[in-house]
């Protein structure tokens, strides 16, 4: 038997890349939409309290902790769990919804 060939299905997701200023938007973000559904992600904290880099940390259920850095993308997928997916590989794999 031969593989067959399969196409990605195209899905809507709501995605916020991480910039020098807005990792409170990204927590905000996060953290309301998963209070409302009793949560599964949480952003703990902006990291650049404590280094140099402007990193934020989320747990994300049931994952563990993952970390967003600088020029990543926090994506909220068709599951609605959120993911961290690097910059590259999101703009690869998405293009902006007008």
């Amino acid at each position: 038997m031969m593989p067959k060939k399969y196409k990605q299905i195209p899905i809507e997701i709501e995605a916020m890349q991480l910039t020098e200023s807005n990792a409170l938007d990204i927590m905000n973000w996060v953290n309301a939409d998963t209070t409302e559904r009793n949560g599964k992600a949480i952003c703990v904290a902006p990291l650049n309290n404590f280094t140099k880099t402007r990193d934020i940390q989320l747990d994300i259920f049931p994952r563990g902790t993952t970390f967003a850095r600088l020029g990543d993308y926090v994506v909220k997928g068709a599951d609605n769990n959120y993911y961290v997916c690097p910059r590259d590989a999101f703009e690869k794999h998405y293009k902006e919804v007008e």
